[in-house]
């Protein structure tokens, strides 16, 4: 079984690597994913399934979700970027 660790620096995500992030997208967060919730993170996830053998297949459907729930969220995160420069 895998035993990779998900968890890097999580301060890499769309919005918290703008420099206007609180204005463009006040309250918004990744703050509630569990096991990927920043760029980093979800670039280990992918590297881990894309290259590990010994990972059994619900570790690869925990990750997978894990990466879909955080993909979800950063587009979003580039969304409400998007609507507040549309704002201005």
């Amino acid at each position: 079984m895998w035993s990779g660790r998900l968890a890097v620096d999580e301060s890499d995500g769309v919005l918290r690597s703008t420099p206007a992030y609180g204005l463009l997208a006040p309250g918004f967060t990744y703050d509630d994913l569990d096991d990927i919730a920043g760029g980093s993170a979800a670039a280990a996830a992918f590297l881990a399934l894309a290259t590990s053998e010994e990972m059994d297949a619900a570790e690869q459907k925990r990750i997978r979700d894990a990466l879909v729930a955080y993909c979800k969220r950063d587009t979003m995160a580039m969304v409400e970027v998007h609507r507040a420069l549309n704002g201005l």
